[in-house]
Parts: C-alpha cells; structure tokens; sequence
C-alpha cells in the first residue's frame, strides 16, 4: 500500500509541462493497434487521460499508471517508475504493457487525429486507434 501511495505521488509530481488539453483528458477505448498494415483489433482495453497522467488497463484486469507529457504535437508516455521499483516485475509490467500497445517504457506518439470522438497516435509503423468512451 505504501509503495502504491509513493509511485502514485511521483505521477503526479513533475517538473515537465502536462498535456493541457480537454480534448485528450477522458477515458478512450483502444479500438485497435495497426503495425505496419497489419491491423489488430483490440477488446476491453482503456486509456484514461487525465492531466499529467494516464492509467492503462484491459477491464477486470491489470491497470499500469504513467506520465503523459505534450511535446508540441505529440505524447510522451513514460511508465519508468515501474522500473525504479523492486516491488515490480519489469519483465512482468513490459509484457503487460505490450498487450496494451505500449512497446516501450516511454514512447513518444504523434497525434494524427484527436477530436471529440477519435484519437489517432502513432509511433514509427505503429498506429493505435481509440474511440471516446
């Protein structure tokens, strides 16, 4: 408990600029994660976006919080206080994390399309796609 209340309170607490955007801050379902044409749909997964942080998770599942951070017109996720923790399986965290489309422990994505509706980030030949839930 006490170590959840510690990697919570770094979370919040950051020196660099939150992405201040009303648009993003809500709760997005994962539709699919598209690799270089290969399109893979994606079921009971949510993004929610909430200031400086997002918190990942598949329902009554896993759930992993990072920080998000706005770099001109693109997102910075940052999940590496997992990694600092010895209360962590990294292998564990990464591995769950890939399964939400997260390929790194920060990734850096471009916002192709974000609206009332639809999310659109990519990253490389990698594009995740989310409708508002």
């Amino acid at each position: 408990m006490i170590a959840a209340i510690c990697a919570c309170s770094l979370f919040f607490s950051s020196c660099d600029m939150a992405f201040d955007n009303l648009k993003l801050d809500h709760l997005w379902r994962l539709d699919s994660v598209n690799y270089g044409g290969d399109d893979i749909p994606m079921t009971d997964i949510y993004y929610g976006f909430a200031t400086n942080t997002v918190e990942i998770h598949k329902a009554d599942s896993y759930h992993y919080m990072g920080k998000v951070f706005n770099i001109e017109d693109s997102l910075r996720l940052d999940f590496g206080p997992y990694f600092n923790n010895s209360e962590y399986d990294s292998i564990q965290v990464m591995n769950k994390l890939r399964n939400y489309g997260i390929d790194s422990v920060v990734e850096t994505f471009a916002i192709k399309t974000l609206d009332r509706s639809t999310l659109v980030l990519n990253h490389g030949t990698k594009t995740l796609s989310f409708t508002r839930w």
